[in-house]
């Protein structure tokens, strides 16, 4: 800095007017434009790599480099453009804004709280520093005046002895040299000619390359100042200014440097001594920059740890939701075994809602390897695959006709992003285009091994990137839909082959009865009927040949679903197994004695006394006996029993025969139970997570509570106070979830009161000062909502409570939420203040605490309108998105 610009920059301070920025705006939001794409370029770049990441985390570094250059305006632009390409680029889906769940919601809102608060926090370190830096410029103006007219007048004179004057060349060695070089460094004028410039520098310098770091710099700049160490001709080290100025032809080509040293070791001493004065001002500005600097650290810590939080809780609501509907898959199964339909009907609804798809469409296969879309849930909009039984067609996909199935018969599942860009033969992509898939997930349908049919999942809007954790909900789904298929096939031939049986035991007792009435009514023609019994005898073997092959296909069935058949006759208490049904109780083929008691005593002692009830209950309703039982084998194990059984009547109505069937259904029992066990364990885990979150949250206002008692600026104190009772606010939504039965929603009526209450006592208002009412419905909102609608109670009531009355003056503030017809919910903030200028229009006023109403009602999909009648009143219309 020459004299004249000195002086210049102290008049204006000494006139109280601020300096000039040293940076045009425009070049600030540049800077913060250009860190915000860097780090988005990078993001990019890394996807792959990072992709589990919070997609936040890498914009802080332009935020904060921001704020740091181009203090507040720049670190606010730098969020907003964070904000912005975050949620359009990596919040899921992707290419979208505002359509997000409610973890991705509330990281959207947290980084934009952060932001704003990094922003405030730098922009008021920045502005602490200037203050410092023009401490330090008043008091060096006193010593600079001293020298003034002495370097004016050393400029003009070359062999002045109070300057070292001398030319360097291009190559950085003294090409010349005056006496008050001479004088100052001892050196003759053929001693110093043809030496490089750092002789004159001590080792230190010249070590760190502070000579050619000059010489750049006055190349770069024009003029190099410096004020450091030099070294005389005897080893003396003394205090220098120098001046470094690159000399240019009129080309702009480099013709060498000139340097003009001054020894300023008196000045130096002089400004030790006024710098001791300052001392304690230094300290206090230092301790202060040091505890902001811990404060910044300590938040950016708690947000970092907040963030993967956040994706903890995440990705627990996704796995609850999806054991929640395998558990409801599960459910299905057994209640309604035989309709198939309802099962899929009922599981591609709340699949496709968990997924966030278009479509969760089930396919079976038929024998020629094509097949028909059998199930489905679409979305409005979009074209029905299934339509009635007689207009169903059929689907012909070539790959699957000549491969059988292809990879889905080695159970492998098949993502496709994007149809176009996946290389599908033109066929296949013609036949997708009937489906109006543009990205779609497949898994397999097995029996055993046999591939009955695919779950597929569709996304007709646009491509779609399928997460690992989507992929294994279809994966268990689709076993399920296969447990389903395998115990309907076995339920539906159970069912055929007891129908055969029975038809074959009727036939065979009706020949029996007629052979009879033949016997005793033609006896005496026996003789010439002979002819005819033969061939009765021969239809009866033919029955018997039939009922021993359906008896052989049945217990090759039970054998294969691990069941068993049995026949109870309940006049002798006789019971009639199949082979494989000793294995159900853990007993050696062979050894069951046959007794009703035997029975009785394998079943657990505790399930003895119902399973008699249920018993007794179906005989006397003359009802289907449908019971599930525990036994215990002679090893000690306990296994699940499910058991159905049929009760026949003789001509009195006395039960007198019993038939049925017993399936092993341990594994689905132990598979029940876990799932049962993890909801109640996932149950308390998220409510301690929210429990965590709230204490969190109040440690962070609890840091900002005690900051503000070593700021003395006001402006910082209020932004200060202003971030803590954001926080709080958040932080008294996850109080009241914890607190809740509900995790998912709060009762706002009574959580305004208490954030109300907060705020009055945040800002010392006695209750006989300023009053304020509640009128809130009957209303529980949604994490979602409640966040943003305490966001906005915060700050309008903070505004109110600042600038609405006069010192000393009472009032009223409400706060109301209704609901109307349509769902509609309006959210007001009323003072009867001095009211709101007729001439501001608050959309656009320069004003943080409006910023935000506004961004948190753009996020509500809602509308803000401002009422001027008897005080101000803000209105925001919303409809919740449930």
């Amino acid at each position: 800095m020459n004299i004249s610009s000195f002086n210049q920059a102290l008049s204006r301070v000494m006139e109280g007017r601020s300096p000039p920025p040293s940076r045009s705006q425009w070049r600030r939001y540049s800077v913060a434009v250009l860190a915000v794409a860097s780090a988005l370029v990078v993001k990019l770049l890394l996807n792959s790599v990072i992709e589990q990441e919070s997609p936040f985390l890498i914009f802080f570094a332009p935020v904060l480099v921001s704020a740091l250059y181009g203090g507040m305006r720049a670190g606010l632009l730098a969020t907003f453009l964070a904000t912005l390409l975050s949620d359009y680029f990596f919040l899921s889906p992707a290419y979208s804004f505002l359509n997000h769940d409610l973890g991705q919601n509330l990281q959207l809102l947290l980084f934009v709280v952060e932001g704003i608060s990094i922003s405030s926090i730098v922009g008021s370190l920045n502005s602490a520093n200037q203050q410092t830096d023009l401490s330090k410029l008043e008091d060096l103006h006193h010593e600079e005046s001293l020298y003034q007219c002495e370097e004016r007048f050393g400029l003009l004179v070359e062999d002045v002895k109070d300057y070292a004057i001398f030319m360097i060349s291009n190559d950085g060695q003294i090409s010349s040299w005056n006496a008050g070089g001479e004088r100052i460094f001892g050196y003759s004028e053929a001693e110093i000619i043809g030496q490089d410039l750092s002789c004159i520098f001590t080792s230190k310098d010249i070590h760190s390359g502070q000579p050619k770091r000059e010489l750049y710099t006055a190349m770069a700049l024009g003029q190099a100042y410096e004020e450091a160490h030099h070294v005389r001709q005897d080893g003396t080290i003394f205090w220098a200014s120098g001046v470094v100025t690159a000399l240019r032809d009129q080309a702009g080509n480099m013709r060498g440097f000139s340097k003009v040293v001054r020894d300023i070791t008196e000045r130096k001493q002089a400004e030790e001594t006024l710098q001791k004065a300052n001392d304690d001002l230094e300290a206090k500005v230092e301790y202060r920059t040091t505890e902001l600097r811990n404060a910044n650290k300590a938040l950016q810590s708690e947000i970092v740890e907040r963030q993967q939080k956040d994706k903890a809780i995440a990705l627990h609501e996704y796995q609850l939701e999806k054991q929640k509907a395998l558990v409801k898959a599960i459910n299905l199964i057994r209640q309604q075994p035989l309709d198939l339909y309802a099962i899929f009907g009922t599981t591609t609804k709340e699949v496709c809602h968990l997924l966030e798809a278009d479509r969760v469409a089930v396919y079976r296969f038929t024998p020629n390897w094509d097949g028909h879309f059998v199930a489905e849930f679409v979305t409005p909009g979009w074209v029905k695959l299934v339509g009635p039984e007689s207009e169903k067609a059929r689907v012909e996909d070539p790959y699957l006709q000549e491969t059988q199935g292809g990879r889905y018969r080695n159970n492998e599942t098949f993502t496709v992003d994007d149809i176009y860009k996946v290389g599908h033969q033109p066929c296949h992509i013609e036949l997708l285009e009937q489906f109006q898939a543009r990205a779609y997930a497949i898994v397999p349908i097995l029996i055993k091994d046999r591939l009955w049919g695919l779950l597929a999942a569709y996304q007709n809007s646009g491509p779609r990137h399928w997460q690992a954790a989507e992929v294994d909900l279809l994966v268990q789904i689709g076993e399920q839909f296969g447990v389903a298929v395998r115990q309907t096939e076995f339920l539906t031939t159970i069912q055929a082959e007891v129908t055969k049986r029975k038809l074959a035991e009727e036939a065979l007792q009706k020949a029996n009865d007629d052979l009879e009435v033949k016997v005793e009514h033609r006896a005496t023609e026996l003789k010439n009927a002979n002819k005819y019994l033969q061939s009765e005898i021969a239809e009866r073997q033919q029955s018997q040949e039939a009922l021993r092959l359906s008896d052989e296909r049945l217990r090759l069935a039970l054998q294969v679903n691990e069941a068993g058949t049995w026949d109870w006759d309940m006049v002798t208490q006789a019971f009639i197994w199949s082979n494989n049904h000793e294995l159900l109780f853990g007993l050696t083929p062979g050894t069951f004695d046959g007794t009703y008691q035997a029975v009785l005593e394998c079943i657990h002692p505790q399930d003895r006394q119902l399973t008699s009830q249920a018993l007794t209950r179906a005989i006397e309703s003359r009802t289907d006996y449908d019971q599930e039982y525990r036994i215990i084998w002679p090893d000690g194990s306990i296994h699940w029993l499910a058991v159905k059984g049929k009760v026949f009547y003789d001509r009195t109505a006395q039960a007198v025969r019993m038939v049925g069937l017993s399936v092993d259904i341990t594994s689905l029992k132990r598979a029940t139970e876990q799932i049962a066990a993890s909801l109640k364990e996932k149950e308390v885990l998220l409510k301690e997570i929210h429990h965590r979150v709230k204490n969190n949250l109040q440690i962070i206002s609890s840091l900002l509570n005690l900051q503000s008692g070593y700021v003395e600026d006001k402006n910082t104190i209020e932004i200060l106070q202003q971030c803590e009772n954001r926080i709080a606010s958040m932080a008294l939504i996850h109080e009241h979830l914890y607190q809740s039965q509900d995790l998912a929603r709060i009762d706002f009526a009574d959580y305004v009161k208490t954030l109300t209450a907060n705020l009055f006592s945040s800002y010392g208002i006695q209750s006989g000062d300023i009053s304020f009412l509640v009128d809130v419905d009957n209303i529980s909102l949604s994490i979602d909502a409640a966040i943003p609608c305490g966001l906005i109670i915060n700050e309008l009531v903070s505004n109110s409570l600042q600038h609405a009355f006069s010192l000393g003056k009472k009032g009223k503030i409400c706060i109301g939420l209704h609901a109307d017809n349509n769902n509609q919910l309006t959210l007001s903030v009323r003072d009867n203040g001095i009211g709101f200028a007729e001439n501001l229009d608050f959309k656009n006023l320069d004003s943080l605490g409006l910023q935000i109403v506004i961004a948190l009602t753009n996020q509500l999909e809602g509308t803000i309108e401002l009422n001027r009648n008897n005080g101000t009143e803000f209105e925001v219309k919303f409809i919740e998105i449930l």
